[in-house]
């Protein structure tokens, strides 16, 4: 263990071996940068650290793969480790977060200041190094002493599941050169005693650091597991942490509140009796100094749109989780509360596109009760229930709206921990500022989804949408991840969310507009917060607080019912009240649903038969001759998918097909923005965030922009194109159209393939791929220009890699017998996008690979090629 990414594997992972040769390390405990040959230093050794302490701790291994080639995609994926939900937020779990980052800079600087962390985790400081004599041979040994037959196994690899001949070698698979670059440990003196007598003769290299940590491993072992036993044992991971303030409470130490609602808060068509009014018991803290460090906000900022509201339409969905989610809390008694049913919401509302800002707060209220009161953009946290309600009745006047909160008994200022003894809400019909409902909440966040999280069903998606476990127990600026598919932020992680309901279990049946219970001893909270481990952080998670409690880790967003009287008074120049000044904006900044907004005309170069091979192939197009191919992938390849079964397919009619992916400079120039969220990438990068509808018209447009035939008719439309454009329906002309369109799907793989059958049109192994595609293991997560890779035998670029591509087919199961130009079925429920992106993994980047979107999707990872029939 003098070398942590060198490390001794034992029960059923015996057969994965140390490399040596080419790349010295175990794939299971190596650090990224190991991994992709840049620079090591002190911090190296620290994430081969944190992941033996992780499994020294929990019992098993931190990394489970069925294979040496993903056990090293796992490490070198930005995706972070994930931390058991019961460290999760404890002082032990918060070293362990920073020692696992996945970015050195952000880990420890060396193994002294992780030391002084876990030093503070014991009732005594440890003096390190700790004297005493060399080892006799006789002697066991202090550390990894244990004998083989004792150690549990590890089921982390089958036996024989490693080394595929295809995928080479764990060095080769990474393009290494033939030695690794390692960091040169300095000399110290050598230990007393002849060489037999030296455990290792490689002692007399050790570093500072890592003497200092040899010697005191086996105490701080013990003292973190037993740290970690007093919290698994104590823990209740639902409970929010410590409050400020607070009622007095009655003779059984609970918190009392009155039932004064108005009637206008009951429940839905049915309900529930009210939930017991035990309330979960606090967590014990143990105290621990942070980790130094200067702290690093996002250097992207703030969207635009994360400081605007979003117009909800009304309609029904499925709240709550189905049986077989992972991570749905299935636990005796009233924690068994994510019953699934259909709640129908029967008034558009507006909810704001983040959670309420330190700035939006300050502004309004005049204050900053803020934890972290450092960072303005972050969310507003450390504010009770009762002070979201203040903040958005001051709100109201401010704007010279209806008040829709009357609060009475109130003690303290909002902002230092006001607390009141009822409260009447005016009703769902109140036109002024409010919490959304916990229906309202759930509805806007799953934004049309059905899965654990909006961004899939697949926990690992959950960093490119959220801060949790990952965000070293601090919040973040709003709006610095990837929103929903309605355009909101952060409606998963960062900072939980007070809603208006009472928490009580759900009705078994159908329920409209439902507003909870009309009394309780606690209200739900939702979404998740920057501790929370990746089983909270789900649209159906529910959790409860007190509404006297405070939180670093609890804020809020507000709700405002859409009243259609209102509406035609809407003028998104003229903001009405007092947040005018752009601090918080208003609901009456929305634009009005309409048609399809007019958009800028450009010049764009015809068609042309022919490809450079050069970056500038992305003003071309290249003409794809008709033909016939199989289409998906034979049974023995390797990572296939059970949706590819290989089929005939014909395409009848040669057609144009972009070179590359739609640059944003391409789509500025014709659309006049750009939402692309890696706009620093610049102009010759693919244009992102951008909707099945938004491609839609972007091709339309570049009809109209040659004079063209538009091949697709769109109705019902709202919001400006490159603005999470949606529309009602979209109906297309036909593979008879000669305008611009969205390539079929068979279109798509049929000139991805360009001839070729391997699984990577550069060839049957995967090496190849870093010549022809942008992904996990060479794009840095993410964009590039267009047009820099090797194209593929029919001169198109990045067909794999980059950005996954919008197609135009519903998802459903390929036939089973040849077809001719097939566009799909007429209607499901999700659309296809193909060849991968810059944050996949190997198996995702093939020709065959499938993947779907919801159309109203937008992903910092996905945008689009057009295509065009040729002329007959």
């Amino acid at each position: 263990m003098l070398d942590f990414g060198i490390a001794k594997v034992f029960g059923e992972l015996a057969t994965v071996k140390t490399r040596t040769g080419l790349l010295m390390c175990t794939p299971a405990y190596a650090p990224p940068e190991l991994l992709r040959q840049k620079e090591i230093g002190p911090a190296t050794d620290i994430y081969s650290l944190g992941l033996i302490l992780l499994e020294m701790v929990t019992g098993k291994p931190a990394i489970v793969a069925d294979s040496e080639v993903d056990l090293i995609a796992q490490q070198i994926s930005p995706h972070p480790i994930a931390i058991p939900h019961e460290l999760a937020g404890t002082p032990l779990g918060q070293i362990l977060v920073q020692a696992l980052q996945k970015d050195a800079a952000q880990r420890y600087r060396d193994a002294d200041q992780m030391l002084s962390d876990l030093q503070r985790l014991g009732p005594e400081p440890i003096s390190a190094p700790l004297p005493g004599p060399p080892r006799s041979p006789e002697a066991p040994a202090s550390i990894g002493s244990t004998d083989r037959g004792q150690v549990k196994p590890s089921p982390r690899l089958a036996s024989g599941a490693l080394g595929k001949p295809s995928r080479g070698s764990a060095s080769s698979a990474l393009g290494l050169h033939e030695q690794a670059t390692m960091a040169q440990p300095q000399e110290m003196e050598p230990k007393t005693g002849t060489p037999a007598e030296m455990p290792n003769a490689r002692a007399g290299f050790i570093t500072r650091n890592r003497r200092t940590l040899l010697y005191g491993i086996a105490v701080i072992a013990a003292i973190a597991i037993a740290v970690a036993v007093v919290l698994l044992a104590a823990g209740d991971r639902r409970t929010p942490p410590p409050e400020t303030g607070g009622p007095t409470v009655d003779g059984q130490g609970q918190p009392s509140y009155p039932s004064s609602v108005s009637p206008s808060t009951a429940q839905g068509d049915t309900a529930k009796p009210p939930a017991p009014s035990t309330a979960p018991p606090a967590v014990p803290e143990i105290p621990i100094v942070p980790p130094t460090g200067s702290r690093q906000e996002p250097a992207a900022p703030v969207p635009e749109d994360a400081n605007r509201f979003v117009l909800v339409r009304a309609g029904t969905f499925l709240m709550g989780s189905s049986a077989d989610e992972p991570g749905r809390q299935d636990y005796p008694g009233r924690w068994d509360d994510e019953v699934q049913h259909a709640v129908t919401i029967t008034r558009d509302f507006h909810l704001l596109a983040s959670e309420v800002t330190q700035k939006q707060w300050q502004t309004v209220m005049g204050n900053n009760p803020s934890a972290e009161s450092g960072c303005i953009s972050c969310p507003v946290e450390q504010v009770n229930w009762w002070e979201a309600l203040s903040f958005c009745n001051v709100a109201s006047r401010l704007d010279g709206l209806e008040e829709c909160y009357v609060l009475r008994g109130c003690s303290g200022q909002a902002g230092e921990g006001m607390t009141c003894t009822s409260v009447e809400f005016s009703g769902l019909d109140c036109a002024g500022y409010r919490l959304p409902t916990e229906a309202e909440w759930e509805y806007a966040a799953r934004a049309g989804t059905t899965t654990a999280r909006y961004c899939g069903a697949d926990e690992r998606c959950l960093s490119n949408i959220a801060w949790y476990n990952e965000s070293r127990n601090r919040p973040h600026p709003v709006g610095g991840k990837s929103p929903n598919p309605w355009g909101f932020y952060d409606m998963l992680g960062n900072v939980w969310e007070w809603t208006w309901d009472w928490y009580t279990d759900y009705p078994e049946g159908p329920v409209i507009d439902p507003l909870g219970p009309d009394a309780g001893t606690v209200r739900v909270i939702r979404g998740g917060g920057m501790a929370s481990v990746a089983d909270e952080v789900r649209a159906a998670q529910r959790d409860t607080s007190a509404p006297y409690r405070r939180s670093h880790n609890l804020g809020f967003r507000v709700a405002r019912t859409q009243i259609p009287s209102l509406a035609p008074a809407m003028d998104p120049g003229q903001p009405s009240g007092g947040l005018s000044d752009g601090s918080m904006g208003t609901a009456d900044q929305l634009p009005v649903p309409a048609s399809q907004p007019a958009v800028p005309v450009a010049e764009i170069q015809q068609p042309d038969e022919t490809a450079t091979g050069t970056p500038d192939a992305a003003d071309r197009f290249v003409r794809i001759r008709a033909g016939t191919f199989l289409m998906g992938s034979p049974v023995d390849e390797v990572d296939r998918q059970e949706d590819e079964l290989q089929h005939e397919v014909t395409i009848s009619r040669d057609y144009f097909l972009q070179a590359t992916e739609v640059t944003q400079g391409q789509w500025r120039a014709l659309m006049g923005n750009n939402p692309s969220r890696h706009s620093g990438c610049g102009d010759n990068c693919p244009v992102e965030q951008v909707t099945w509808y938004e491609a839609l018209a972007y091709c339309n447009a570049l009809s109209r922009a040659e004079g063209l035939e538009e091949c697709y008719t769109l109705e019902g439309c709202w919001n400006p194109v490159g603005e999470n454009m949606m529309c009602g329906t979209a109906s297309f002309a036909g593979l008879d159209c000669l305008g611009y369109r969205l390539p079929t799907e068979a279109e798509w793989e049929y000139a991805a393939r360009a001839g070729t059958t391997t699984s990577w049109y550069c060839g049957a192994d995967w090496n190849c791929l870093s010549t022809v595609a942008w992904w996990m293991g060479n794009s840095g997560n993410r964009t590039h220009p267009v047009g820099v890779l090797t194209p593929n035998a029919w001169g198109l670029y990045d067909m794999l890699g980059n950005v996954w591509e919008w197609t135009w087919d519903w998802y459903t199961d390929y036939p089973e017998g040849p077809v001719t130009d097939p566009l799909g079925p007429d209607s499901v429920t999700v659309r296809v996008i193909r060849g991968g992106s810059y944050d996949c993994s190997i198996p995702v980047v093939r020709a065959a690979e499938r993947d779907i979107r919801i159309i109203i999707n937008r992903g910092r990872h996905l945008g689009f090629r057009p295509a065009r029939t040729a002329g007959r």
